[in-house]
């Protein structure tokens, strides 16, 4: 039953906040497999980490996550963190969250650990803590078999609604089963810390400051343009080339949603019915955490779907529609809103002035579809 709760709820969360999600590499789901992930967007990078995992791996979650109202049936290993101690007041939980991840690989298993042990969207990967250096350490000392798989998480903008999301998953050799029982055991939880550490940096795009961050991964939205490859393709150019592509495509910024409004004028119209859910998630997560934005906005716009399926159903029903019908007409919308938003935010990136930009990125080797 948790296990279908959480699938169920993943699923919605995926679908609800972002568009299209790419899975680089994808592996078969096998038992026993420990999936590492980086950790850049809160608490929903769950949500497109069980994705690209293929199956329904078992969360290691904070307790921040596990006491909340909907994640408290969500069946996930509970870590009690210093920060929830210290800012929710929360004692450690009568289970080990180590022995108890331990007996689930055993039982054949699969469970999701974020090595970094807090979300972070900066510029480059926070450093790696020790509870799944340890927890594959414990393991190979059993000779528990686990499979390890590393995934990197990139977004194409960190909050935005329909935003695309890629995933690069790999199966790094030096991690697995034989490579770590060839470890000597009084160094081998260092030794497997440091090369979680390197695998998961191989699987980050890492920027030399927040700065050239901020300049790449808004120029590569704007243009609607390959998340992974682009960006790190552009990490290879001169900074001023990319800020001044930067600065040229956010001048125009403000008048491309009208002129794509206008271009889409039925995505425009389904758009409307998302407009209130979004200006109150919006409001209501102003002055949030950066990391922690995304999902609490996602949660907000879910807890406000009913409110939205009403306002619909009344604007259907006062344009003439019998209730029975505006009802539907309303469920039908919820979807093709949210595709419209995405359609809104393509039209931007297909203006003369993005194309322009879009040629420019090609003739300096970035990659554009």
């Amino acid at each position: 039953m948790q296990r279908a709760y959480r699938s169920a709820l993943l699923w919605i969360w995926r679908r609800l906040y972002f568009g299209t999600v790419t899975v680089a590499g994808r592996l078969p789901a096998r038992a026993a497999t420990l999936y590492l992930s980086t950790h850049r967007n809160g608490g929903i990078d769950g949500a497109i980490a069980s994705h690209a995992a293929g199956a329904s791996p078992v969360p290691v979650a904070a307790s921040q996550i596990t006491r909340s109202l909907w994640g408290r049936w969500s069946g996930c290993i509970e870590v009690v963190r210093s920060t929830d101690r210290e800012r929710h007041g929360h004692a450690k939980g009568e289970r080990d969250p180590l022995a108890d991840a331990l007996a689930r690989l055993a039982a054949s298993e699969s469970l999701l650990w974020f090595p970094e042990g807090t979300s972070n969207g900066g510029p480059a990967l926070l450093p790696v803590k020790r509870g799944a250096a340890r927890l594959l350490a414990a393991a190979a000392e059993q000779g528990i078999g686990v499979r390890v798989v590393v995934m990197g998480l990139h977004y194409q903008q960190l909050h935005a609604l329909q935003s695309d999301v890629e995933v690069e998953v790999a199966e790094p050799p030096e991690l697995q089963p034989a490579a770590l029982a060839m470890v000597a055991a009084n160094v081998r939880t260092d030794e497997i810390q440091l090369r979680i550490g390197n695998a998961l940096r191989a699987a980050t795009i890492e920027y030399p400051d927040a700065r050239i961050q901020d300049a790449i991964e808004t120029l590569t939205a704007t243009l609607a343009l390959p998340v992974v490859a682009s960006r790190r393709a552009m990490l290879r150019l001169p900074p001023a080339t990319v800020h001044g592509w930067t600065l040229r495509a956010q001048a125009a910024s403000p008048a491309l949603p009208l002129l794509a409004a206008f271009w889409f004028m039925p995505w425009s119209a389904a758009a409307i019915v998302w407009l209130p859910t979004l200006a109150i998630a919006h409001a209501l997560t102003r002055r949030a955490d950066r990391n922690n934005k995304a999902f609490i906005r996602s949660l907000v716009a879910m807890a406000l779907i009913p409110l939205n399926l009403a306002l619909s159903s009344w604007l259907l029903a006062m344009a003439g529609l019998h209730w029975p019908f505006a009802m539907l007409g309303a469920v039908v919308l919820l979807p093709v809103g949210l595709v419209a938003h995405r359609q809104l935010r393509l039209a931007r990136s297909h203006t003369r002035l993005m194309r322009t930009l879009r040629d420019e990125c090609a003739a300096h080797g970035v990659r554009v579809q």
